[in-house]
């Protein structure tokens, strides 16, 4: 399979600003910037895409970029920058990402705010994309396979996932958070000296396989009592039930207030949205009002949390036509 066809992206972003009345993007994003070169760069950066071929400006410390996708300059004031933007009259920033500094300096009234037009194509995955998320999730199954959670610490198990994770040729996709008995009631709880005994424990993770991201959450438990079962089998029926009602043509939110009308119906209380959109970035859209379309990638991770005791189980689906397809539901639980 032939890698990601950039010029196919650039060319979708050109024709999304032209029915917006803008003649360039500027974009500052290092998952963006990552999504229209393939450069993965550790310092600033502002791609610029216009009519012409465009331009990726970085500093010295990101000398050894190179990319056919845009003609790479290294520059050393963000004059530069608001130089070469005089060209535009109207010129598309990422609100969401651009910092305040950025924003003065270049003291440009021709930006416009943008940010959903520049991330807009990366919510539908092309088949290369899928490709390195199914990876993804391959190797955050191997490593669930090889777990050993009993008798130890929350802290030791977080070690153990990030070192598999590189001896696995990956990186993680974010901290791992391991929760064991009453921490379980925290969403994103820091691993601690607490031990893994008896009851509920949450291993929430992921890894990166070429950029892409993979986000699971799986139970781990022994000896639990009649309401951490309940707990479970409430989860796995809120979750089961959503993606049954995920397809193409649905509003993220609509799939939200379904949600929010299982937990209701069961006695829970909501402390965070049904899932997320998955890809260069663990957490990116699809989001709020947003359509989900055929080809988008989110998780489903319904969760209950109580004084002492919490549950989360998380899938990532892709949205299809007429069903979403689960792509990590082989994971045992």
């Amino acid at each position: 399979m032939k890698g990601p066809d950039f010029s196919k992206r650039i060319k979708k972003l050109r024709s999304l600003l032209q029915d917006n009345n803008l003649d360039s993007a500027l974009i500052t994003d290092r998952h963006d910037i990552r999504y229209y070169t393939g450069c993965t760069i550790t310092g600033p950066g502002f791609l610029i895409i216009g009519k012409q071929k465009p331009k990726l400006f970085l500093s010295s410390i990101d000398n050894h970029i190179r990319t056919k996708q845009a003609d790479v300059l290294f520059f050393k004031d963000l004059k530069e920058i608001k130089s070469h933007l005089k060209q535009y009259k109207k010129t598309g920033f990422d609100e969401y990402n651009m910092k305040a500094y950025t924003f003065i300096k270049l003291k440009n009234k021709n930006l416009v705010p943008a940010g959903k037009i520049i991330k807009f194509p990366r919510m539908v995955k092309d088949e290369w994309e899928m490709k390195q998320i199914k990876k993804s999730i391959k190797i955050t199954a191997k490593i669930f396979e090889t777990l050993e959670v009993n008798g130890k610490k929350e802290k030791e198990i977080a070690r153990e996932i990030e070192i598999l994770s590189l001896k696995l040729n990956t990186e993680k996709a974010f901290p791992p958070i391991v929760a064991t008995g009453k921490n379980t009631g925290f969403i994103h709880h820091i691993p601690t000296n607490a031990v893994v005994l008896k009851g509920l424990t949450i291993i929430d993770m992921g890894v990166k396989f070429n950029g892409y991201c993979s986000d699971i959450t799986r139970m781990f438990y022994s000896k639990i009592t009649q309401r951490g079962e309940k707990l479970i089998e409430d989860v796995k029926e809120i979750q089961e039930t959503i993606i049954d009602e995920i397809r193409e043509g649905v509003t993220f939110s609509e799939i939200e207030k379904f949600y929010e009308k299982l937990m209701k119906r069961k006695g829970y209380k909501v402390y965070h949205s049904f899932g997320h959109g998955v890809g260069l970035e663990v957490h990116e859209g699809p989001s709020k009002t947003d359509i989900l379309r055929k080809g988008m990638v989110v998780t489903v991770e319904p969760g209950v949390y109580k004084k002492g005791i919490g549950c989360r189980i998380e899938d990532m689906i892709k949205i299809e036509k007429m069903k979403a397809k689960p792509l990590s539901k082989f994971i045992p639980l």
